[in-house]
């Protein structure tokens, strides 16, 4: 094979490979767009998370702090009904917070995978970078040999 075609070969290669990397390169800055979304989302999946916790923990204090009390008054005369009733009614209320403090975990959960996802896509798209990279710096250097040859 004559220098020229090998030239020719090596070229095309080149070409290809170029056009490669700029798949690859698209490829990563939308793998960081997924990622940097990835990061907000939990985040907020966080954010929410906390926030639910704490509204369940505080109704759960505040009935535990009404039975209490109620547990303490003496029995005569009659404890007032009404506080059974606001702590049944607390008790129905705290249901709805522990679903969605159970829902917001489930989420970070979620978001939590979604985020490794991401980071692993972003690890193999730079990983693919890498390697297109070599082979373009490989075949300019052949390139290059082959132009300083007489």
């Amino acid at each position: 094979m004559s220098n020229e075609t090998v030239r020719t070969t090596l070229n095309q290669m080149l070409y290809k490979y170029a056009a490669q990397r700029g798949d690859i390169l698209g490829k990563i800055q939308d793998c960081r767009i997924v990622l940097d979304d990835a990061e907000a989302n939990l985040k907020r999946a966080h954010e929410d998370d906390r926030r639910a916790i704490h509204d369940d923990d505080q109704l759960v204090t505040k009935m535990r702090d009404l039975m209490a009390y109620y547990n303490s008054l003496p029995n005569d005369p009659p404890r007032p009904q009404a506080l059974l009733e606001q702590h049944a009614e607390m008790g129905r209320e705290q249901l709805g917070t522990h679903r969605k403090r159970i829902a917001a975990h489930e989420v970070v959960s979620d978001a939590t995978h979604t985020l490794e996802d991401a980071k692993r896509e972003l690890a193999i798209a730079e990983r693919d970078e890498k390697t297109i990279s070599e082979r373009i710096r490989e075949t300019n250097a052949e390139i290059e040999r082959l132009n300083q040859e007489p």
